[in-house]
């Protein structure tokens, strides 16, 4: 037990050390809006097809990126240099039969618009949201 009290407090006193992101729970319209056209073009279709799947869905900024949740985190994307991210926080075997997917927690790199797969992104989110 000794232990696992020295592990808590040196979990605090961490947090203490890094705090908050000034832009945790902030809107994504700010990050969107920073975003250069090519990857704004991707993400706006990310946003709609989250939103259009899982109609409660919430979304804000954590850790930096949009993340979406209902009771529990769903998904996120993040503009990466080249690419845009979009992931899944669900580890459950996703139909994936181009291997489109990769990592420990599920995502897609999206380099360009013609790369986003409406179809098969919408059955990704489904399969999370019903997870």
């Amino acid at each position: 037990m000794a232990g696992a009290g020295k592990k808590a407090a040196d979990a605090n006193a961490e947090g203490e050390k890094y705090g908050r992101r000034d832009d945790f729970g902030a809107p994504v319209d700010a990050y969107l809006a920073a975003l250069p056209p090519d990857q704004l073009a991707i993400a706006e279709v990310l946003r709609a097809l989250v939103r259009e799947v899982v109609p409660d869905i919430r979304e804000e900024i954590k850790w930096g990126m949009p993340v979406y949740t209902t009771d529990k985190m769903l998904c996120y994307f993040t503009a990466k240099a080249g690419y845009v991210r979009f992931g899944f926080y669900a580890r459950i075997p996703f139909d994936d039969p181009e291997g489109k997917l990769s990592g420990t927690m599920p995502h897609v790199k999206l380099r360009s618009f013609a790369e986003v797969d409406r179809e098969r992104l919408t059955l990704w989110i489904r399969a999370a949201a019903a997870a």
